[in-house]
């Protein structure tokens, strides 16, 4: 039985992101280029003040790239190399191979190390949180492998 996470959201309903794009877009131009301020184009567009103030930060690039920032932790081997250890995990699945969840956390280590990725693994593989929340995140495309009674 895979492990619950350890921690609770400190919030539990707190709606997260409830304000257009396209406003979120508006405002970041108009703190940027000085036409008005944190406070007036916050309930101007009606998006949230500190997300407006952290965001029209220069460190986030450009207008479009800051409107779509992603909200949380990023992955540790992001999303090209993510979709790659699916695709390979499917593969050894259609080659009738049984692919458990320490073959999982091994190919995750060897692509971190191949890639030069820092990472918080072990010696011995990725984590079992890791791998609870990476077949959460692929779970309409993997599926754990269930043990059979003998």
């Amino acid at each position: 039985m895979p492990s619950k996470r350890s921690w609770k959201r400190a919030a539990k309903g707190k709606k997260i992101r409830q304000y257009n794009q396209e406003n979120m877009e508006k405002a970041i131009n108009a703190v940027r280029s000085r036409e008005m301020g944190f406070r007036k184009a916050s309930s101007l567009f009606g998006v949230p003040r500190t997300t407006l103030r952290n965001l029209s930060n220069p460190k986030y690039g450009d207008v479009r790239s800051a409107s779509s920032v992603k909200v949380g932790r990023p992955t540790v081997l992001g999303d090209q190399l993510e979709e790659q250890l699916v695709e390979d995990c499917l593969k050894m699945e259609g080659d009738f191979s049984d692919l458990t969840r320490k073959d999982l956390k091994r190919m995750a280590l060897a692509m971190a190390i191949k890639n030069n990725l820092p990472h918080p693994f072990n010696d011995h593989g990725a984590g079992n949180k890791w791998c609870e929340l990476f077949l959460e995140r692929h779970k309409d495309r993997l599926s754990p492998r269930k043990s059979t009674e003998t």
